[in-house]
Parts: C-alpha cells; structure tokens; sequence
C-alpha cells in the first residue's frame, strides 16, 4: 500500500516535473522574442532619432528656406521706434 502511495507520489512529480519543462521552453521561446522585438525598436529608435537631428539641422532649415525662394533680409526692422507706434 505505501509502494504504491509512493509510487502515485513520484508519478506525479514526474509529471509536474514534464509540465514545469515545457512551460519553462515556452517561456524562453517568448523572451527570445521579445529580445529580437526590443533590438529592432532600437534600431527604429536610432534611425529615427537620426532623421530628428537632420529636420533639426540649420542646413535643413537653410535647405528649405532655398527651396521656398525665402529671401534674407538684409537690414533687420526694429519696432523700438515710436513712430511706427504712431501709424
């Protein structure tokens, strides 16, 4: 009666044990991918934080300007002046 007790015991161990195996592979199947995702979204985030510096750039902004047939104006206009208050 105990051998058998005893034996029911292990074989339920054992099948714990099988259960516990393969939910640990399937675990490490999903942290494998999550790794390859957050590699990827770095990579995303580098490129994009790259374009980000380039639109930021002054030579964007000069680049464009020229492109829009913006002109520099040459002598800047002050408004400190009272009599553009008074027109």
């Amino acid at each position: 009666m105990i051998k058998k007790i005893i034996g029911l015991v292990f074989l339920g161990l054992i099948i714990v044990n099988i259960a516990l195996f393969v939910s640990s592979i399937k675990l490490g199947d999903d942290i494998a991918m999550y790794e390859q995702t957050t590699e990827k979204i770095h990579e995303q985030n580098l490129e994009l934080q790259k374009e980000v510096a380039r639109f930021d750039s002054f030579q964007y902004a000069a680049s464009e300007a020229a492109a829009l047939n913006f002109v520099q104006q040459s002598a800047p206009v002050y408004v400190g002046n009272m009599e553009f208050a008074r027109k």
